[in-house]
């Protein structure tokens, strides 16, 4: 039986939409966690946000007017990296088929987010989540 059942697992290749909205919960998500931060100062936008505006919700913006985030990684002895749309795209490709997501909702956990930003940035985990 298991020898069968072995057998008929397929891989299956799906398209997820990814929404304004669900960056920004990674954003809020990985700068709620504590691991990332913004690098407000060497980032010019960053003078240009408006007030009422939420961190998250004006990196989100960001991304998707084609502007880089510098991120902190405050486990790596606070290294700058950055972070493109492009790269963002490709985290969440690398959690879902590495197995590190909930699902196709659109809650993102710390955990997840955190994942999200090291597959961004490293294409692994070089740092457990």
């Amino acid at each position: 039986m298991d020898q069968i059942f072995s057998e008929q697992v397929k891989e299956l290749e799906v398209t997820v939409s990814i929404t304004e909205e669900y960056i920004e919960n990674i954003m809020n998500a990985v700068l709620e966690g504590g691991q990332w931060v913004i690098h407000k100062e060497e980032q010019a936008q960053w003078v240009e946000k408006p007030a009422g505006i939420y961190q998250d919700e004006w990196a989100a913006r960001l991304l998707l007017t084609g502007e880089t985030l510098k991120l902190i990684d405050k486990r790596n002895e606070n290294t700058i990296f950055l972070m493109t749309l492009d790269d963002l795209y490709n985290g969440i490709a690398l959690i879902f088929k590495n197995g590190h997501h909930n699902g196709f909702s659109n809650t993102v956990t710390k955990t997840e987010a955190d994942a999200i930003i090291q597959y961004s940035l490293f294409k692994k985990l070089p740092y457990l989540t």
